[in-house]
């Protein structure tokens, strides 16, 4: 059975530098990006902006791969999913990706019928 465990503590993800360490030398083509030191690193020029986070996947009681992440420490909570009268992004509600507004149902145009160039780059690639 697979167990997925996230860290957000200190002391959780500090745990984790064996088990890390571990699993970096077992990679075909680590690099230092990949390290526990990079991470560290990351962290402490980071740390006032964001809190790290680890996610730690594990089957049958050994670890398949940790997957670092740092979130905004002042982000604002978000739903996701839809809520109540907001269009739901599918036919019938389609939202331009930007504002939520109705699109008109042309591909990287906007009800007003400008190209958005975001949206352009996007769906070419």
């Amino acid at each position: 059975m697979n167990d997925i465990q996230i860290h957000r503590t200190p002391q959780s993800i500090l745990g984790l530098k064996l088990v890390w360490n571990s699993l970096l030398s077992q990679t075909r083509n680590a690099n230092f990006t990949q390290s526990w030191n990079w991470f560290q690193l990351t962290n402490k020029v980071v740390s006032n902006q964001f809190e790290p986070i680890v996610v730690e996947t594990r089957y049958r009681g050994r670890t398949l791969g940790l997957v670092p992440f740092f979130t905004n420490v002042r982000a604002e909570s978000r739903t996701v999913g839809r809520t109540r009268g907001k269009p739901s992004g599918r036919p019938g509600g389609k939202t331009d990706g930007r504002t939520g507004g109705e699109t008109d149902g042309r591909a990287g145009r906007g009800a007003d019928g400008r190209t958005d160039r975001r949206t352009e780059a996007r769906t070419l690639g």
